[in-house]
């Protein structure tokens, strides 16, 4: 209840292959004026209370650490790896910052809103690098069991990304 309902609107997780959990998400959407850029991030605040021992335990541990070999997860593994992870085909809860962005990249406006989402797509690094690599209008057929709605999706993101970037440098 009181969740911004996204579950109908297309989101998408992008991490790399080996990822264990996908802890956040987007969404973009071409406007007249330029775009609706969503971004997702998992609400572990609605599982971890603060005040509890698992609080206080995150707390303690900062961050999740990463090494060669193993990760130590900030909270346990059955809330960052499934509660907690954005994963595709299932509802989750998440933080949402909605913003508009104009064709010219600058941020309109902003505001932030608990959501619940249904991710449509999980993508690694490189599939979402293969979709991109290839022609707008090519996609559909070099990619036929892509949903032509998240291939469009994830051009129009390389786009405001790539404008985002140019105006950053």
């Amino acid at each position: 209840e009181d969740r911004d309902d996204w579950r109908e609107l297309p989101v998408i997780t992008i991490d790399p292959h080996d990822a264990k959990d996908f802890d956040d998400a987007i969404s973009v959407q071409k406007t007249k004026d330029g775009w609706q850029l969503a971004v997702h991030i998992a609400d572990v605040s609605h599982y971890v209370k603060p005040g509890t021992a698992l609080d206080k335990e995150a707390r303690e541990r900062g961050n999740s650490t990463y090494m060669a070999d193993r990760v130590l997860p900030m909270i346990p593994r059955e809330l960052s790896n499934h509660l907690c992870s954005l994963m595709p085909k299932v509802d989750r809860l998440t933080q949402c910052c909605l913003m508009k962005v104009s064709n010219d990249g600058k941020i309109r406006s902003a505001r932030f809103t608990r959501a619940i989402i249904h991710s449509a797509r999980r993508f690694t690094y490189e599939e979402a690098q293969d979709i991109l690599m290839a022609p707008v209008e090519a996609a559909s057929n070099r990619f036929p069991d892509e949903d032509p709605a998240i291939v469009d999706m994830l051009h129009e993101s390389w786009n405001l990304a790539s404008l985002l970037r140019k105006k950053r440098f």
